[in-house]
């Protein structure tokens, strides 16, 4: 390469006038060319093979730490803050707190992550995420584990966002994306799987510190790793030539808005999915521990104990839709995954007729199962998505994908608190999810194919491909259909 070219080349990433933007729109892959990027594959092509594995890895460990900070309070907040005689409204604001803070900042994160790139974003959630872990650690009140809470809420959209925009700009081939986006969700796995049976015994051995000193100290080390990779010569020049190839496609095809990619409706279909598996699983998370100890006793190292056999079957799930999306097809695999959640709704619907709360591992186990497959399948979807219609909106596509976890993560625990009054009320609330997970599945199988995978080998004649309409203002997808 031409290290004359790459030092001004810089000069033509800040454009003062429209004719400057022209240029770069006809020599687009030319440009490309100069900064040792493939045309098709602006961000992929500038990764080599360690750095892909080492940014996997870190992607995976941040975002197992942040999951198992989320879900580790499962077991511990109810009791500690039950023991005070805290409302459960209040213990259910507190479960929600952090995906509303999240679903607030992804709006914000996102255009950064656009203009600057994944890594430093995901730095500063790392960092957040060290913050929210002392907070909680420290905390003694509901009004401190609130704003723990809270502050882990803004760590997560920005490592979250930027996560899994990494793994889609280090993985562009199709082959590659979904075993990709799949082991990086494995970390969130892996993180609601040790989230409750971690919090349950060290809150039950060691107090409530330890379990938070520990995610905090793993935290750190994860910086540091962060912050070595990132000194790195080679790494810094390749994430310095990925962030020009950026900018060059968001002059080429500016970013779209989160609320223009909502009107796409393959993204709003998959988005849905994902608000409704994940308010199912967050409603679950407060209702069944406050349940099972007013109905049998069952101390918190009991329940983590329990969530644990229901989500092992999130890492199957995962694992397996991550694994047969692309042969057996995403959408199918998602239909099939809302599916399993609509049985295990059902089996859990006459908790009254149980006599020990591990009567309820079955339906758990099903809707575990169901959430992994939903999320392996959906986000190579919108990653896809994103390849083919909104190559500079990566970022923003991944701030919905994130805004609808918050999303779910925000009202399920409310839906719990505002119907859980008792047996009855509980069969009330997994009737909704049965039924929600039922029209889930109905929605998401109106997803167009053809737009699940690349299909770099198809006829273009025989495709409907979307274009940019001609004020610039966004893509016209489908626009033939109101839904």
């Amino acid at each position: 390469m031409d290290e004359s070219a790459g030092e001004q080349l810089p000069l033509l990433l800040t454009p003062t006038d429209n004719a400057v933007q022209h240029v770069l729109s006809d020599r687009h892959d030319e440009v490309l060319g100069v900064l040792g990027v493939n045309g098709d594959s602006p961000s992929g092509g500038a990764w080599g093979q360690y750095e892909r594995r080492s940014g996997l890895a870190v992607v995976f460990t941040v975002l197992f730490l942040d999951s198992i900070l989320l879900s580790c309070i499962v077991p511990i907040i109810p009791a500690y803050l039950g023991a005070d005689g805290t409302s459960d409204w209040k213990i259910a604001l507190l479960f929600s707190s952090k995906a509303m803070v999240q679903l607030v900042m992804n709006p914000v994160v996102a255009p950064v992550v656009n203009r600057i790139g994944p890594q430093l974003v995901l730095l500063v959630g790392t960092t957040i995420m060290i913050s929210a872990s002392i907070g909680f650690a420290f905390g003694t009140t509901f009004g401190a584990l609130l704003a723990a809470r809270a502050v882990q809420g803004i760590g997560s959209a920005c490592s979250g966002c930027a996560g899994l925009t990494q793994v889609s700009q280090m993985f562009p081939e199709d082959h590659l994306l979904g075993p990709s986006m799949a082991t990086a969700t494995l970390g969130i796995g892996f993180g609601v799987i040790l989230g409750p049976p971690y919090g349950g015994l060290m809150y039950s051995y060691t107090g409530k510190r330890w379990p938070f000193f520990v995610l905090a100290i793993g935290g750190f080390l994860s910086l540091l790793v962060q912050l070595w990779l990132l000194s790195r010569p080679q790494l810094k020049e390749r994430i310095r030539r990925t962030a020009a190839a950026a900018k060059v496609e968001m002059l080429t095809n500016p970013p779209e808005s989160i609320f223009t990619l909502l009107k796409d409706k393959n993204i709003r279909r998959s988005a849905s999915t994902l608000v409704v598996i994940n308010a199912v699983i967050a409603a679950i998370e407060p209702a069944f521990p406050i349940w099972a100890a007013r109905q049998f006793g069952t101390p918190p190292k009991t329940v983590g104990l329990i969530f644990l056999a229901a989500s092992l079957s999130y890492v199957m799930g995962t694992a397996v839709g991550g694994a047969v999306g692309l042969s057996f097809g995403r959408k199918r695999t998602a239909v099939f995954g809302l599916c399993i959640g609509t049985v295990g709704a059902a089996v859990l619907i006459w908790p009254g007729t149980r006599t020990s709360p591990l009567e309820s591992i079955p339906g758990l186990i099903c809707i575990g199962t169901s959430a992994g497959a939903c999320e392996a399948s959906v986000n190579p979807i919108l990653a896809s998505i994103t390849e083919q219609f909104y190559p500079s909106s990566s970022g923003t596509v991944f701030a919905v994908a994130d805004m609808c976890f918050a999303l779910g993560f925000a009202v399920g625990p409310l839906i719990a608190a505002a119907l859980y009054a008792g047996d009855v009320a509980v069969m009330y609330l997994t009737t909704a999810f049965a039924i929600w997970t039922a029209l889930a599945a109905l929605y998401m199988s109106t997803i167009d194919e053809e737009v699940c995978t690349k299909n770099e080998d198809v006829d273009d004649t025989n495709e409907v491909q979307p274009s940019r309409s001609d004020t610039g203002s966004g893509y016209q997808v489908y626009e033939d259909e109101a839904m």
